[in-house]
Parts: C-alpha cells; structure tokens; sequence
C-alpha cells in the first residue's frame, strides 16, 4: 500500500480485485454490481475525512469508495464518504476506527422487510500496513479485542462469506451469482484533487431525520451554517447536538 497523498492512480491488492469481480458476477433482488466507468475519488474529501477520523484509509477501501459497486456497498455498508461519520461514533478496539455498520442479513431486509440479527461492524486499522486491507469485524459493536495479530481479515474474505451466506440462505433464491473473473479493473481508479465533499447541509427545524446509532428523530433548531453546520435533534431518549452530515432525511 502507498501512503502518498496526492492526485494519482490507486493500487488496490490483488484480493480486492477478485472480490470485486464476484460482485460484479452478483444479482440481489435486481441490484446489479457494476463497476463505475470512471472510478475517481476526490482527494480534497479524502483528506477531510481522514483528518476526521484520524484514519490512514488503504487503497482498497479507496478503490471501493471509488469504484462505487452497488453489491460491494450493499454487502460493507461502505457507501459514500459522509456515511462514515455514523460508523465512527460506534466504539473499536485500540488502533482501530468503525468505518461501517451493516445489517447482518441484507437480503432479508431488501426482499421482505426482515429485521431481527445483529448488525456488522467493520473496523480497519489507524496505521494500515500491508498490500492487503483488513477489517475487523465485530457482531455486537461491543467486543474490544482485536483480532489475531491485529489483522482481521481481507475484504475479500468477507465479501465471499456474507455472498455465498446470502445465496445459500433463507432468501437465496433472490441471490444470483456467477464464476468470478480474473480480470484487471480497467479503468483504474484514481484520486483526483479539487472536488469538494458534498454534505448533506441545509436542515430545518421540524424535519424528521434519522441517525445510525440513535434512530429517528426531529431537528429542534440548526446551529451554524456551511461546513460545520450543527442541528440539534429530538430523539426518543434525549436532545442531541449532531453535525448536519451525521443525520439523514426519514424517507
């Protein structure tokens, strides 16, 4: 893994790129992976969420924020990069940051409104070594102790669980996949500078919103404006005061 940050080309492992041709091999309930023709990633986004989260992300999680596959980000939960600011706020182990919360059964809940599981927490760490990414993943959001050798396991590695969990479960008739390729991404994916983060700004008082960790709930009064804009939200248990980017309209 390069630790460069600057306009160029990402180098995601070998692993990954397997990873992402299964899930462009996949189907779930008509959500097809596919790969963006284009995949680039603003690095002036980049550089403001790692200042954030105080997180060296590896060239894997890039390429998959890059690339934008829609089975890859249905399975991770890792989606856009304003999504992350939820994960973050669920506890990790030392040396490491939760990316991503993501049902355990997504099927389920896309073809029949099932709930019920645990959910997915998917930590990676601060100081990413290695040509691979790891993830730790914890059921409960609880457990603190990281895994063997600090490592995890690869994207890959996950990615083939919860699909061939998916195809062979309760709701595998709406999981279709087919032999993954041993192809090369083309084309690459690359961090390009000057494209600012687009935030989800500009919330009003009244407006029912909802947030990863503490539900639904309504905006009381928005404090501030622009980057840094704040709202205070009324959620069942309490008021809390939460970054604008951190909460998401109810639909």
């Amino acid at each position: 893994m390069t630790s460069t940050r600057e306009p160029r080309q990402l180098l995601p492992s070998a692993s990954l790129l397997r990873a992402l041709s299964v899930c462009a091999q996949t189907d779930v309930a008509g959500l097809r992976g596919a790969r963006k023709k284009s995949p680039t990633l603003s690095l002036v986004s980049l550089l403001k969420l790692e200042d954030e989260l105080g997180v060296r992300l590896h060239d894997d999680v890039l390429t998959l924020l890059a690339v934008r596959d829609p089975i890859a980000s249905f399975f991770t939960g890792l989606g856009t990069l304003n999504d992350f600011g939820d994960a973050s706020d669920h506890e990790a182990p030392d040396g490491f940051v939760c990316l991503s919360v993501v049902y355990s059964d997504p099927v389920g809940a896309r073809v029949a409104d099932a709930h019920g599981g645990p959910s997915y927490y998917l930590c990676v760490p601060v100081a990413p070594a290695g040509a691979e990414a790891k993830i730790f993943v914890s059921t409960d959001g609880i457990d603190l102790e990281p895994p063997d050798d600090s490592e995890g396991v690869t994207i890959e590695a996950f990615l083939d669980d919860a699909i061939t969990t998916a195809r062979d479960g309760e709701w595998g008739e709406h999981v279709k996949t087919a032999p993954a390729r041993d192809d090369a991404l083309v084309p690459p994916p690359k961090l390009l500078a000057g494209k600012k983060l687009k935030l989800n700004l500009g919330r009003a008082a009244g407006e029912r919103v909802t947030h990863v960790k503490f539900g639904d709930g309504t905006i009381v009064r928005r404090i501030d404006d622009g980057e840094h804009e704040k709202v205070v939200v009324r959620f069942e248990d309490a008021e809390r005061t939460l970054l604008s980017r951190f909460v998401k309209p109810l639909v």
